[in-house]
């Protein structure tokens, strides 16, 4: 049996466009918002923000409401066929309920602010620019990585020593090892490292940076062979 708040959400996303003067009154205080519209027949899942606490537990809590409403301020400038055949695609990828995907991704992400980042590349895939699989891999690069970091993900169009973001950057899928570095031994404070695909797709469509600037290595960084990193020792040695 569908679950209930997944249920809703399906209709609220389906019903978003009629609501989309509505949506365009979000505030801070968009509770009272929501009450004084009456919205809450025409999108249902607003029902469980303004419930008392102990009625929304599975809905975890008002910051999830918060990045629930922006999305489908989002979904309200798409029509419903446009947004209806997303959700099929994104549940045939998937092979599960679509919206309670999306459910979760919202629920995962850990900054209110990533839903801007969430509904630009769901804007790119809508527009054409992104394939579902794109899309898949880029929301779940957008779940791991912190947000104080992704405004240095445009730092690696160009290859960059590594740092204190790099790791995260890593762990996401978003860079590749661009270079070894100047003493040789591929030691990681001395490797490079640049945006791949993914990450240039994530920079240009998810968060909005020029990326007419990047040029992509004709060959990946070759392994040292054992050889060679023994007379690399050798010369670090010496120093």
């Amino acid at each position: 049996m569908e679950n209930i708040i997944v249920k809703d959400f399906v209709t609220s996303v389906q019903n978003s466009p009629e609501a989309e003067d509505l949506f365009g009154n979000l505030t801070d205080d968009f509770i009272t918002v929501v009450k004084k519209n009456g919205i809450i027949d025409l999108i249902p899942i607003l029902k469980w923000v303004v419930k008392p606490q102990e009625a929304i537990q599975d809905l975890c809590n008002l910051r999830f409401c918060k990045k629930l409403y922006r999305f489908l301020y989002f979904t309200s400038r798409y029509s419903k066929k446009q947004i209806t055949d997303f959700f099929d695609e994104y549940a045939s990828a998937n092979h599960e309920n679509g919206y309670e995907s999306m459910l979760l991704v919202l629920d995962r992400l850990d900054n209110y602010n990533k839903v801007g980042v969430l509904t630009n590349l769901l804007k790119a895939k809508l527009d054409g620019h992104l394939t579902i699989d794109n899309f898949v891999r880029l929301t779940s690069s957008l779940q791991i990585v912190p947000y104080v970091d992704l405004k240095y993900l445009s730092d690696y169009l160009n290859s960059i020593s590594v740092r204190h973001d790099t790791y995260m950057l890593l762990s996401a899928g978003l860079l590749y090892q661009s270079g070894i570095g100047v003493d040789g031994v591929g030691r990681d404070d001395s490797s490079q490292y640049k945006l791949n695909d993914n990450g240039l797709l994530f920079v240009r469509y998810g968060l909005g940076v020029d990326v007419s600037s990047y040029v992509k290595d004709e060959a990946p960084v070759r392994p040292l062979t054992e050889e060679e990193i023994q007379e690399s020792w050798k010369k670090v040695s010496k120093t």
